[in-house]
């Protein structure tokens, strides 16, 4: 269920920051204007990518400090992020204990 939620939340404020990022398109003068092989009529912004940015960077944002600060019945919904592999990973080591080394500040 957390997970359809993430993706909701993500949709919604994606097309929540849509129109923001057009007017600061317009704003800045990032517009893709019409002629040579462009045959869209008007003229188009070219900020579009930064709603996509503001949606996903926000959620994962959410999903990663919100186990921490909500109380215990309302974080076990999120998914457990103590799994010395995934820590690894994050921090681009090779095994878990060099991880965890990395962690503690004896690497």
């Amino acid at each position: 269920m957390i997970y359809l939620a993430t993706l909701g939340f993500a949709l919604l404020l994606t097309l929540a920051l849509t129109p923001p990022a057009r007017a600061l398109g317009r704003l800045w003068g990032l517009v893709d204007a019409p002629g040579g092989r462009r045959k869209h009529q008007g003229v188009i912004p070219r900020t579009g990518g930064l709603a996509l940015f503001g949606g996903f960077f926000v959620t994962v944002l959410l999903i990663t400090v919100l186990p921490a600060v909500l109380p215990p019945p309302w974080a076990d919904w999120f998914p457990v992020r103590n799994d010395p592999n995934v820590i690894a990973a994050y921090l681009g080591v090779e095994d878990a204990d060099e991880a965890v080394a990395v962690i503690e500040g004896n690497a």
